[in-house]
């Protein structure tokens, strides 16, 4: 069983039959998230400061005239991150944010930016992201396609030309006035407790030959 149809890929790749592997998201059991359409103008990144995670690449990018972008975390990376921020008065570092805190900025934010220059086998930022209905700007080569569907934005090169077209285009996915409600809907369908233990259910049975 896979986490994504990344990993799937990937392990069968390596000469391992895919026959009989089945794809099982992973999920959230937190509580309801607030599909929200009041937001400020800000957009997030939660996530470790480490390089695997392209944080360095997103501040040096990240455009003057850009809306302000928030990073709430903690890492090795930590000191070079606040270099690159240095003269940047639209980037803030929040630092380590407790839980309850993170789930807020979730609600509050524009859009989530996952700018990992490896490849995502899952995606768990997203996915707390989506429960909250926010949409999702990432790069692509990983799971996250996947996970966010056609209700995000996909950033090809974390360039500052590649942010600013990542901008235009959640601009435009955001004439959807129904966007937020749909994000939700997409994370109760594919990555929330209930949706999981029906998954788990139809795996069993097809596996165990059972009907109905």
């Amino acid at each position: 069983m896979a986490t994504s149809a990344t990993v799937k890929r990937l392990v069968t790749a390596r000469a391992l039959s895919g026959s009989r592997w089945h794809i099982r998201d992973n999920f959230l059991r937190e509580g309801l998230g607030e599909a929200s359409s009041d937001r400020e103008d800000f957009l997030l990144y939660v996530g470790r400061l480490s390089a695997e995670k392209g944080v360095i690449e997103l501040v040096a990018a990240w455009p003057e005239d850009a809306p302000d972008l928030y990073l709430a975390g903690d890492g090795p990376l930590r000191e070079e991150v606040i270099a690159a921020a240095k003269n940047k008065i639209n980037i803030r570092l929040l630092g380590h944010v407790s839980t309850a805190s993170t789930q807020q900025l979730y609600s509050r934010a524009r859009a989530l930016i996952v700018p990992s220059i490896w490849a995502e086998p899952f995606g768990r930022v997203a996915v707390e992201a989506m429960k909250h209905g926010t949409p999702v700007l990432f790069t692509p080569g990983g799971a996250l396609e996947d996970v966010v569907g056609g209700l995000g934005v996909p950033i090809i090169e974390l360039s500052r030309s590649g942010i600013v077209e990542g901008l235009k285009e959640l601009a435009v996915l955001e004439l959807d006035e129904h966007l937020h409600h749909k994000i939700r809907t997409r994370y109760e369908d594919r990555f929330s407790f209930s949706a999981a233990r029906r998954g788990m259910r139809e795996i069993l049975g097809s596996v165990l030959g059972l009907h109905g």
